[in-house]
């Protein structure tokens, strides 16, 4: 930041600006060992708290309301086509907000209904390699209704692209309005896990179908209601009780 003769920059932010300033100085002081220019890096090591988890996830009942209000705000046209394919796709998949606004026709694989994506479009594709999104049945009936629209392909010809910011806009308009308001964007796909792993799917199966490399990215996902909790106490106490 730059200021006056002797001035000083006061940089505000919480952990989350400390930490990509640590990762810009670290990758700085990387480079410049590279180059020779230093020998040792001063950012290595350095630990910061980590972050809480901020996230929500729908519980089945709001995730169908959210789709309901999605419905009648598209049809009302508050919200463009283009915009609502890419939220249901996100909730429907699973999938990160990257995979999707970059989507193609020719990446869905119509006898096989996934979407497949190559290395370079997928966040983990380095690691994981191909990327294969399976489509439910929902989201396959939403895809073959779009056939030949060419709203489908989020960055397609004659389409301008739909950017993170103009999504950002309208999806304020429409957690607002379905009274989530500090619901993000990602939480559709915290969404997707979160009621898969309630529904006691396999863990192994969930990570590969999120994109995930270990399992352990996607027990970040697990979540436990009160009223699950609740129903836990009360099966354990149970069973003591037949025999107190």
């Amino acid at each position: 930041m730059q200021t006056k003769a002797r001035g000083a920059a006061r940089v505000r932010g919480g952990l989350g600006s400390a930490r990509r300033a640590l990762q810009t100085t670290a990758a700085m002081f990387a480079w410049a060992i590279e180059q020779e220019l230093m020998t040792v890096n001063p950012a290595k090591g350095v630990r910061l708290p980590r972050a809480a988890a901020r996230g929500q996830f729908l519980s089945q009942v709001e995730a169908g309301h959210l789709l309901a209000v999605l419905a009648r705000m598209e049809k009302s046209r508050k919200v463009h086509r283009r915009f609502a394919s890419v939220l249901r796709l996100l909730l429907f998949t699973g999938a990160r907000k990257t995979e999707i606004l970059a989507l193609r026709w020719s990446e869905i694989d119509w006898a096989a209904r996934r979407i497949v994506l190559t290395p370079d479009r997928s966040k983990t594709g380095g690691k994981v390699g191909e990327r294969r999104i399976p489509l439910s049945d929902a989201a396959w009936r939403f895809c073959t209704q779009c056939l030949g629209l060419p709203t489908m392909s989020f960055q397609g010809a004659g389409a301008r692209q739909i950017t993170r910011t103009g999504l950002h806009k309208v999806w304020c308009d429409i957690r607002i309005a379905a009274g989530f308001p500090r619901l993000r964007v990602h939480d559709l796909r915290h969404s997707f896990a979160s009621l898969a792993l309630a529904n006691n799917e396999n863990l192994y199966l969930i990570s590969r179908v999120l994109g995930h490399t270990t399992t352990r990215m996607t027990e970040r996902y697990l979540h436990a209601n009160d009223s699950d909790l609740q129903a836990l106490v009360q099966r354990t106490t149970a069973m003591w009780a037949k025999v107190g």
